[in-house]
């Protein structure tokens, strides 16, 4: 398996061991020392799978110590704007470690930068998110005459864990769409297992894509094999970019159907 490819897959696990941990912490549970533990497990999974990809953290022992601070804040004082503001300012050192690391010293930056940077840098991670995950899509995509139907199911794959999170959601704003998916799908999902697996979707993209960002500093050219040297120049044309037109056209659908049922509100 390709080095990069490699890396995308364990991205992808460790940032769903991560979600499942998130969950199990803070799901129905107050803001305490959870805080504190899920920071903990996040810098030694960043550190541990560093130490793999050759990316040190020594120079960010400074940004951690004030992670570290602010995210055992809220088991000594428990008044909750206090927490709110330490949970803040926690997430807020965590970006400037992810940004630290891709080789962007944050010390001594300008007012004006530490907000820009506030304002990018999630867009960035989420877009270096979306690389990792179709990444996946360029397993075994040069087999010969079987790259078509490959990409397609691996397109189809990759959509199916984000239809089923909006289509719950979508059939618990509107009882028309609801009764529509139960023609295909008849599971009872109660509004607790919703609020879960949102809680998880949430915590999965954003620890997919914190990961992504620091250890894909460049977004990974989507559409593309990641062994090109072995790779014909026909192959790359044939079937370039299909996965990710599945997914995007499988999650586009979803919503245009959704979207067609609230037009009849109008």
């Amino acid at each position: 398996m390709n080095s990069k490819l490699q890396k995308a897959v364990y991205v992808i696990l460790i940032s769903f061991g991560l979600a499942v941990f998130f969950n199990y912490l803070f799901f129905g549970k107050l803001i305490g020392i959870s805080v504190a533990v899920f920071v903990v497990a996040l810098l030694i999974s960043v550190f541990l799978f560093g130490r793999w990809n050759q990316v040190s953290m020594k120079k960010q022992w400074w940004l951690m110590l004030m992670v570290a601070f602010f995210a055992f804040m809220p088991t000594i004082r428990a008044n909750e704007f206090l927490i709110f503001l330490n949970v803040c300012a926690t997430f807020g050192l965590l970006m400037l470690i992810a940004h630290d690391l891709v080789g962007t010293p944050v010390f001594l930056m300008k007012l004006k930068d530490y907000i820009l940077l506030i304002i990018l840098v999630p867009f960035r991670m989420f877009g270096r998110a979306i690389s990792t995950v179709v990444t996946l899509g360029q397993i075994h995509s040069s087999v010969k005459n079987r790259d078509v139907w490959i990409r397609v199911l691996k397109g189809v794959v990759l959509a199916v864990p984000i239809l089923i999170v909006f289509g719950v959601l979508f059939s618990q704003a509107d009882l028309a769409f609801s009764q529509f998916l139960k023609g295909f799908v008849d599971v009872n999902i109660t509004e607790f297992e919703v609020q879960y697996l949102a809680l998880l979707a949430f915590a999965f993209v954003a620890a997919i894509s914190f990961l992504s960002y620091i250890f894909f500093p460049q977004p990974i050219p989507l559409g593309t094999s990641l062994k090109q040297e072995d790779v014909s120049a026909s192959n790359l044309q044939s079937g370039k970019g299909i996965e990710v037109l599945v997914f995007l056209g499988l999650i586009a659908t979803l919503f245009l159907v959704f979207i067609g049922f609230q037009v009849t509100y109008l």
